[in-house]
């Protein structure tokens, strides 16, 4: 059994895995079946850091966003860079998130910024984007578009004479 799911997820080429069934065959030949990360990396010709990722994926994720992604409600993509890594910081947030894109849909980009901007602020300033995540994107769309419009305001010699006093 072991030999065998191995050598069908190395050489299976009938169709592309969904990362959740990569995941789940991993988890399955690991803990039940009691290869090494290490042994089924190698067997399907992946790295060890890849097999990591994919056990992460179902070991440390939320069952609720699991069961999204798994439904088709929410991309591999938004699960691993965007809820794992949320769901590592603060999985009521992560869940917070997800209410919140049952409601309104999200592009990744959106995702993407909302995540940056999240990494990179106060307590009280990640309780602000989680409690309304479409009124921070609003207001990061607006500065987005002042910022442009003082560009084109300043043309091109404008925005090099500030660099300059800047620099000096």
């Amino acid at each position: 059994e072991k030999e065998a799911l191995l050598l069908h997820m190395a050489n299976e080429q009938s169709r592309n895995w969904e990362t959740i069934e990569e995941a789940g065959l991993i988890r399955e030949l690991h803990e039940r079946l009691g290869h090494s990360l290490r042994k089924i990396a190698t067997s399907i010709g992946k790295s060890p850091s890849w097999v990591q990722q994919r056990m992460a994926l179902i070991r440390e994720m939320p069952q609720e966003i699991l069961d999204r992604v798994i439904q088709g409600h929410l991309s591999t993509w938004a699960a691993t860079r965007i809820f794992l890594p949320f769901a590592r910081a603060n999985t009521e947030h992560a869940l917070n998130l997800l209410a919140f894109l049952e409601k309104q849909s999200l592009s990744t980009r959106q995702l993407q910024d909302l995540w940056d901007h999240y990494q990179q602020s106060s307590r009280k300033v990640r309780e602000n984007i989680i409690q309304d995540p479409g009124l921070f994107l609003k207001v990061l769309k607006e500065q987005e578009m002042e910022n442009n419009a003082q560009r084109l305001r300043l043309g091109a010699d404008g925005i090099w004479f500030e660099d300059l006093q800047v620099i000096g």
